[in-house]
């Protein structure tokens, strides 16, 4: 939350004023909103008016293969170069900490949505980095490629992205944290002992009878 918090403050909230401001002007421009396209921002609000709503075409879509991959070394940099970029084309990779990146193409399509599970067809003619509009959230997010686990980088400053192998393949993001599994199996085994207690308990009971 804290780096959405960054977005809106340095690049969201100027791309919309500039966006509202042109707009007024009766110039949509929704090809160079490259931050809210990035996150697949498919409605803007200019206002509470019924005719202030406005669809944008421009949206990047669930995910996409971009041509090129612009490394930075901290966050203060890629920041700055999101504010340039074309995220339809182009996408920033911390090489400090996810390293070399290769780049890839093709097609992918989100096949099923879940709150908690996302399903993605891919067809690579070059197996490489594709980019999701979903935010980087490590604590419980999981990355399977065919049904084997697959690291989940940060691209974009807090977008996800995964490195596809060439070919078809089916992409599967789930939200699995173990807090919640380790505690579930917990709550599991605490009913099956209150069970079992009050299965032995009914039987000392009726045995006093």
């Amino acid at each position: 939350m804290g780096r959405y918090q960054v977005l809106i403050e340095a690049a969201l909230s100027p791309e919309i004023n500039e966006f509202i401001q042109k707009a007024q002007e009766g110039n949509f421009d929704y090809e160079n909103i490259h931050v809210l396209n990035m996150l697949n921002t498919k409605y803007i609000m200019a206002g509470r008016e019924e005719n202030a709503v406005f669809q944008n075409p421009s949206a990047n879509g669930p995910a996409w293969f971009p041509q090129e991959v612009l490394f930075v070394s901290s966050n203060a940099e890629e920041m700055e170069l999101l504010n340039e970029i074309n995220t339809k084309s182009q996408v920033t990779v911390n090489q400090e900490e996810f390293g070399q990146v290769a780049i890839g193409a093709g097609t992918i399509e989100l096949t099923s949505y879940q709150p908690n599970k996302l399903t993605y067809q891919v067809d690579a003619s070059l197996g490489g980095l594709v980019v999701f509009s979903e935010i980087y959230y490590p604590a419980g997010w999981k990355a399977l490629i065919n049904g084997e686990e697959a690291e989940i980088l940060r691209v974009n400053y807090l977008l996800r992205g995964l490195e596809v192998p060439e070919g078809t393949a089916e992409v599967e993001l789930r939200f699995e944290p173990s807090t919640y599994y380790n505690s579930s199996a917990l709550m599991i085994a605490v009913q099956y002992v209150i069970l079992l207690l009050l299965i032995v308990g009914l039987v000392i009971s009726y045995r006093k009878f």
